[in-house]
């Protein structure tokens, strides 16, 4: 049962989901891959079928990803330009300094 906990903890974040999409993602695709090339693809459904689960999931992973984003606009939303930052080098440049030329 603690195995069981383990695989919760891991899903339960962003980078847990992802390597497991990934994981069963890659192995689908080198099972699939492995049927359909030992055998012609119109005999190999289940390799067919491992393929199309794999772009699947690729799928899954990209929009996984997308919504990745609004998360971190919205971190950078909080966060601002640095602009309370004391020392301008963590800014990159104080705002009244102007550029060398």
């Amino acid at each position: 049962m603690a195995a069981a906990g383990g695989l919760v903890a891991v899903l339960e974040t962003h980078r847990g989901r992802d390597r497991a999409v990934r994981t069963i993602c890659y192995g689908c695709q080198l099972a699939g891959g492995s049927l359909v090339a030992r055998r012609w693809p119109e005999e190999s459904p289940l390799g067919r079928s491992l393929l199309a689960v794999s772009a699947q999931l690729s799928h899954c992973r990209t929009v996984l990803r997308l919504f990745d984003d609004l998360s971190m606009l919205a971190y950078s939303r909080q966060y601002g330009l640095g602009l309370k930052v004391s020392s301008s080098y963590p800014r990159g440049q104080d705002q009244n300094s102007k550029r060398p030329e």
